[in-house]
């Protein structure tokens, strides 16, 4: 094997070729934006007891357990949970009963500038999510 190739295989072992081929993908005009969850409200619990356990996954992360009862409102409890992204991103809102877990809705964040707050409705739940995005 020659030198170079050597070189480059090492490199792709390491991960440094990887890691720069996924930044050399994006193009140098691509415009990153970033969501932070600034407050979750509970209007209408999932379950017919007195508290949902919340979780909700935003892109690849998972946060939570949160305690919620009706009309419970939460904000820095949340923990600023934050995600950079190109486009948009994922968000789903879950209630989880020991090791079940509902997913109550699904939705999509775009890169859209400014404080949103959008409803959060089914599977007999209801939430309004609060969020942030800057570019």
């Amino acid at each position: 094997m020659k030198k170079p190739q050597a070189a480059l295989l090492l490199l792709a072992a390491s991960g440094l070729a990887v890691g720069s081929v996924t930044a050399s993908a994006l193009p140098a005009s691509a415009n990153l934006c970033a969501v932070e969850v600034t407050q979750l409200r509970a209007l209408n619990l999932q379950d017919n007891g007195n508290q949902d356990e919340i979780k909700f996954r935003m892109g690849g992360d998972m946060h939570g357990v949160f305690t919620f009862t009706e009309l419970q409102t939460r904000n820095a409890s949340l923990g600023s949970p934050r995600e950079v992204f190109n486009g948009s991103v994922p968000f789903t809102l879950h209630e989880q009963d020991g090791l079940v877990r509902q997913t109550i809705t699904s939705r999509v964040i775009n890169c859209n500038p400014g404080t949103h707050t959008v409803p959060l409705q089914g599977n007999g739940a209801i939430y309004n999510l609060t969020y942030r995005v800057t570019t």
